[in-house]
């Protein structure tokens, strides 16, 4: 008996703390399973292990008590060696994003050892036999919103579908306008590369307007004195030709003459030498 008065002071100093505020301190274990886990309540090494027995373990015989003596002995030696934090360790600020979910207390129907038959009781679990691990959820804190401004709600309201669809229109505008003036400033600056070329050829076009006129007139000019200079060239071949043909008739009638005068005059010789 004396090691189920320890179990019992070990169970005791194992419990979890109570609620000051509880109205009931002596509520079921099935009331507490639906009372919501807190953060700040009890650091994460703490085990909860059951305190309540059933009332058939306060009516089972001695040998139930020595077995469940022994059952208690090796839970708290396997919850000593897995504890890694001194039971006095504080508890986890608001601020932590895990949850230490501990196992629901069972009912008092639960918390017993299942009933052993007397004639065969089952052998005890040795005290270095590993104890079930109970599970540990970490959840991340999702932000959260509040009451009447979730955006969904917000969303799916027809003057917000509307502010949504002006914002995507104006970008599209926006970006759309801002292309064009690109495309207008390229547009302009080739419009002014283009006018300057065209005045600059229309300069050289002048130029050369103005040369070809020039050359044309100094061509003109050229061919009339050439024209002038053959007139010329011609008027004096003319008379050169001109006078050459006077001397040459002049000539040819002299010699004529004189041939005729010198033939009458052999002529008259003969006769007159005839005669």
């Amino acid at each position: 008996m004396s090691s189920s008065s320890s179990t019992s002071s070990d169970l005791s100093v194992r419990a979890p703390p109570k609620n000051e505020g509880d109205p009931h301190p002596g509520a079921t274990s099935s009331n507490k399973k639906e009372e919501p886990v807190k953060k700040e309540e009890a650091p994460s090494s703490v085990r909860h292990l059951p305190t309540k027995r059933s009332r058939a373990g306060k009516t089972a015989l001695n040998a139930e008590e020595e077995t469940l003596d022994l059952y208690g002995a090796a839970l708290v030696s396997s919850d000593d060696e897995e504890e890694d934090a001194p039971i006095d360790e504080t508890a986890r600020t608001s601020t932590s994003r895990t949850l230490v979910v501990s196992e629901a207390r069972p009912d008092g129907d639960e918390t017993s050892p299942p009933p052993q038959n007397l004639e065969h009781p089952k052998p005890a679990e040795s005290p270095q036999a590993p104890s079930p691990k109970r599970a540990r959820v970490e959840t991340t804190k999702e932000p959260t919103i509040l009451a009447g401004c979730s955006s969904t709600s917000l969303m799916e309201e027809p003057f917000m579908k509307e502010l949504v669809r002006f914002g995507t229109q104006f970008i599209g505008y926006r970006d759309y306008a801002g292309e064009l003036e690109e495309k207008l400033a390229e547009a302009n600056k080739r419009a002014d590369a283009l006018a300057i070329e065209l005045e600059q050829s229309e300069s050289a076009h002048t130029k050369t307007v103005e040369d070809l006129q020039k050359r044309l007139d100094d061509a003109k000019r050229a061919l009339e004195e050439n024209v002038a200079q053959h007139s010329a060239r011609e008027e004096e071949i003319l008379s050169r030709l001109e006078t050459q043909s006077r001397r040459f008739v002049r000539r040819t009638h002299q010699e004529y003459e004189l041939r005729m005068t010198s033939f009458s005059m052999r002529f008259c010789l003969r006769v007159l030498l005839f005669l």
